[in-house]
């Protein structure tokens, strides 16, 4: 009787949009200009009110270049799973890769963590934990019995000898 074939290699990509990225800077953008625009009469000629506004346009820029940036530097990430190793690459739109290679006998686990977040239901996740005590995680799954499947075919290939 023939067994099937498993898999030698596994790969897992969590992509931020383009149509998101976009959006992000483009509200950002709008939290920077909306409020120089809607309050340029406090600001010229000077007034004891400039000062109050120039508060207000400071605080909107500070929100609108953090949206920006969550838009121009959002993660992509790349897990991929052979035997003996997992290689996980993280890009973002205008940084260089990070690309970070464990292995078992690197002191690098793996584990189904419950994610038990305060709205919606609770979620399950796979997470490698590295050498150094960081997590890195794969997206939620709704079940436990999901996760722990998820686990074990991670977990087979990782713990199996590199191929030469």
């Amino acid at each position: 009787m023939n067994q099937p074939q498993r898999k030698t290699i596994l790969k897992y990509r969590y992509k931020q949009p383009m149509a998101v990225r976009i959006f992000l800077v483009a509200i950002g953008l709008f939290a920077c200009l909306m409020p120089i625009w809607d309050l340029r009469r406090l600001l010229w000629p000077l007034t004891p009110f400039s000062a109050i506004a120039g508060v207000f346009i400071l605080g909107a820029g500070s929100v609108g270049v953090a949206v920006i940036l969550f838009g121009l530097y959002g993660r992509n990430v790349l897990w991929t799973i052979r035997p003996g190793r997992i290689r996980i690459i993280t890009r973002s739109l205008l940084g260089r890769p990070n690309i970070q290679t464990f292995g078992p006998t690197d002191g690098a686990r793996l584990e189904v963590m419950e994610d038990a977040s305060s709205d919606g239901p609770d979620t399950w996740r796979v997470a490698l934990i590295a050498p150094d005590g960081k997590r890195h995680t794969l997206a939620p799954q709704l079940s436990a019995d999901a996760a722990n499947a998820e686990f074990k075919q991670i977990n087979h290939l990782f713990r199996s000898p590199r191929a030469a």
